[in-house]
């Protein structure tokens, strides 16, 4: 009997671990195919146009303005910030793994972020939606102090 009970310890243990580490794995899978995602053409052109931004040189209302007159940026910049809302999000659900993510795209986030911290603004006076993009606000503002978004863990480079 205490054979028995040992083996289904034992089995129930590795059940358990096995089960851990696939979904490990799996949330590796997401986020490299988030990053596939993130690296194709059609997005390299978007991070291309959004890094034409200089929030430094514009006043916010006319930064917001070229940006609401032309579809492309429009579209490229709601797109950018949707998928890091989707990273923030797929984070916090444990859907994604972050530390793939940050080492792959930690300074993007906060980088591209601040360019479009005005025209954010701007956009949830105009909405009267506070709350809108505030999920890539929270994976910027945490990325940007080199922090997890869901810990208390701190990122260095290089990966380590």
């Amino acid at each position: 009997a205490v054979i028995g009970g040992a083996a289904v310890v034992y089995a129930s243990y590795y059940a358990g671990v096995t089960i851990k580490e696939h979904h490990q794995a799996q949330k590796q899978h997401n986020a490299f195919r988030m990053l596939c995602a993130l690296n194709s053409i059609d997005m390299a052109k978007i991070r291309k146009l959004v890094d034409s931004i200089d929030p430094d040189k514009v006043a916010p209302n006319e930064l917001y303005k070229t940006i609401l007159t032309d579809e492309e940026l429009l579209a490229s910049i709601t797109s950018l910030l949707g998928t890091f809302e989707d990273v923030s999000i797929g984070i916090r659900a444990g859907y994604l793994d972050e530390d793939v993510l940050f080492y792959s795209m930690g300074f993007m986030v906060p980088w591209n972020f601040r360019k479009l911290e005005r025209y954010i603004e701007e956009e949830r006076k105009r909405t009267k939606e506070s709350h809108l993009f505030c999920e890539a606000e929270s994976l910027a503002r945490a990325w940007g102090k080199k922090e997890s978004l869901c810990s208390s863990k701190k990122y260095s480079f290089p990966m380590g």
